[in-house]
């Protein structure tokens, strides 16, 4: 019993790197962190997935049997069910809301790829910010309600960026969802592609 509570809280911890929290927190993960990698986010979320599979199975560790998530895939049902706040809120936020919406036999987007695609489509854009990279809001990205924010880290009194999305902003982020999942799909052929070649 002791072993599945195990199993049960490294799970969560998991599910929420995947998305971009702090697993004890839940507070939003900075943009920047290296948790926030897409590779990490997806490697989190298939150990989820695995852990998920184990703690079904009474702890038991089965060979053979492959837990498969289906592809990210959105009914306007589903869709239309994503909270919309008109407080702004973060990405990892965001995600966390899709990721609730859907079927758990279907894959999430990680903030990460929310991101990517909305940098792909001038929102935002990368830039050096001292020695670390960070993404912030373009002025078109301020259009649709990006808000690139300068706070305080409450632990060490580090300033760091977060972008900051309103209500007409998380509106464009729900309704492209099916663009955000091709664009992830074909960042994530290209990286096999590379790696075959």
């Amino acid at each position: 019993m002791e072993d599945l509570d195990m199993l049960y809280t490294t799970k969560l911890y998991l599910q929420k790197l995947a998305v971009g929290l702090n697993p004890f927190d839940s507070t939003e993960l900075p943009e920047d962190s290296l948790y926030q990698n897409v590779v990490l986010c997806r490697a989190f979320m298939y150990a989820a997935d695995m852990l998920e599979k184990i703690i079904k199975n009474d702890g038991m560790i089965v060979r053979g049997a492959r837990l498969r998530k289906d592809p990210f895939r959105i009914s306007r049902v589903e869709r239309d069910s994503i909270v919309v706040t008109d407080e702004p809120v973060g990405v990892s936020v965001i995600s966390t809301r899709i990721a609730h919406a859907l079927p758990q036999n279907v894959r999430t987007l990680a903030s990460a790829n929310i991101t990517a695609w909305l940098e792909s489509e001038g929102l935002l854009e990368t830039v050096m910010d001292g020695n670390q990279k960070v993404r912030i809001a373009t002025q078109d990205g301020n259009k649709i309600g990006i808000q690139t924010e300068t706070l305080v880290n409450q632990r060490d009194g580090r300033e760091y960026r977060k972008n900051l999305y309103g209500k007409d902003a998380q509106k464009y982020v729900i309704e492209n969802l099916d663009n955000i999942a091709a664009f992830g799909k074909g960042r994530r052929d290209g990286m096999q592609a590379e790696k075959a070649g």
